[in-house]
């Protein structure tokens, strides 16, 4: 909104009522500010999609989450540019301020919950060595079976430059 161009959300049918929701949410924020309404709208049907997509004259970019079978057909559907996503790496970083017993949940819910639709499964996480010591180790106990928890070796320390005074 930011760019002040039109978001239009369209989820599947198990998201129907929460896409629904979102729009009916952000247009009562929208209401309060200079922005009009209509910059977040949804639609529900695959027609409506089909309708989209063929308006190229009007619609500058198409950014669709799912699976990489939906981004082909949305490509191979359109003369709009379509900026896709493919496989990639999903990183966490948890510094000195986070919530630990929140990041544990996160964490763990990340790397063993399947990605779906709005998500990718967590590839890496970056946790500072004092975070998640003997006494705030991550939950390796609540694990799904198969699932194990590894760690690198702490970094060395980097050499004192004297250049850098």
């Amino acid at each position: 909104m930011h760019a002040q161009a039109t978001h239009i959300l369209k989820g599947g049918k198990e998201s129907a009522r929460t896409a629904s929701e979102l729009e009916r949410t952000i247009q009562a924020a929208l209401a309060r500010t200079a922005l009009p309404g209509a910059f977040i709208q949804t639609v529900e049907t695959r027609a409506e999609v089909t309708a989209l997509l063929s308006q190229d004259r009007y619609i500058d970019l198409v950014i669709p989450r799912g699976s990489n079978a939906l981004l082909r057909e949305i490509q191979h559907s359109t003369r709009i540019p379509v900026m896709g996503h493919a496989d990639g790496i999903c990183a966490i970083y948890l510094d000195e301020s986070v919530d630990r017993e929140k990041a544990k949940r996160v964490v763990v819910d990340s790397k063993v919950c399947p990605p779906s639709h709005f998500s990718v499964g967590l590839s890496t996480s970056l946790l500072l060595s004092n975070l998640f010591n003997s006494s705030h180790s991550l939950p390796v106990d609540r694990l799904p079976r198969g699932v194990q928890c590894s760690g690198d070796a702490p970094s060395p320390p980097k050499p004192a430059r004297d250049d850098l005074a």
